[in-house]
């Protein structure tokens, strides 16, 4: 008799990479200390599919055993498979080495590159195999909680992985929960940042100047780039705000 996990393992992993996939989304365009349950959402459900995986290679084997030869949904297959594994080697890279660059970008700015480009092989294979989400062993009370109990231990893993990091003194702890390092901090040597491809213009410090208008009580413009010419005027309250930029996916040959 066939295992009814073989059926219900690709919903379940479907399921898992759509929840990835939205809150990387997320978490990506939101930087807000009030919202980094995303991110944990998104590192948890991440060690989930990993997890999945360790089921999903048995699956596979034991298809390429009963039936061999090459076909377009094996192969499509076969990239979609390539493409996660280096998607989740990216993250787990990161946390482990630290600001670490391949090809002139960070591993984090390739792993949501490489995300995005596995949407295509993804979506081939859930019409592929759409067959299989119609069986009802795969959508029901047991396939939900096999889902649950997934989920639960890449939450586990989770865990056990951020107790690793701070006990091994290892990179990623020191990381913000949007997977950023700290950079240039106080030192005075400003990081490059970028959002991913753009192409900023060159700025000419001769000729460049900063203009405060608007609502603001007293316009100010400087007339040179100077550390003296952005001092505030005579007689002008001195605010101090210590801001965060936070910038996980500018390119590192930026």
């Amino acid at each position: 008799m066939r295992n009814p996990w073989v059926n219900t393992l690709l919903l379940v992993l479907l399921v898992l990479l759509v929840g990835a996939f939205v809150t990387g989304f997320l978490g990506l365009t939101n930087g807000n200390p009030d919202k980094r349950w995303v991110m944990w959402t998104h590192s948890i459900v991440g060690f989930a599919v990993a997890t999945a995986l360790t089921w999903k290679v048995g699956v596979v084997v034991a298809s390429l055993r009963r039936r061999r030869g090459l076909s377009l949904q094996r192969g499509m297959f076969a990239l979609l498979a390539v493409l996660l594994l280096l998607v989740l080697a990216c993250a787990l890279i990161w946390g482990l080495v630290g600001r670490t660059s391949s090809f002139g970008y960070s591993l984090l700015t390739l792993h949501v590159l490489l995300a995005a480009v596995l949407l295509a092989p993804l979506l081939w294979h859930i019409v592929a195999m759409r067959r299989v989400v119609k069986l009802p062993v795969a959508r029901d009370r047991r396939a939900f909680l096999r889902l649950m109990g997934v989920t639960v231990l890449g939450g586990a893993v989770w865990q056990a992985s951020g107790l690793a990091y701070r006990a091994l003194n290892l990179p990623g702890a020191a990381r913000r929960f949007t997977g950023s390092y700290q950079v240039g901090s106080f030192s005075g040597r400003f990081p490059t940042v970028s959002w991913l491809f753009d192409r900023p213009a060159r700025v000419d410090r001769e000729t460049w100047r900063l203009e405060v208008v608007g609502a603001v009580d007293r316009p100010l413009t400087t007339p040179t780039t100077s550390r003296h010419s952005l001092s505030p005027p005579p007689g002008a309250v001195r605010d101090l705000h210590r801001l965060r930029l936070n910038c996980a996916l500018t390119p590192s040959r930026r």
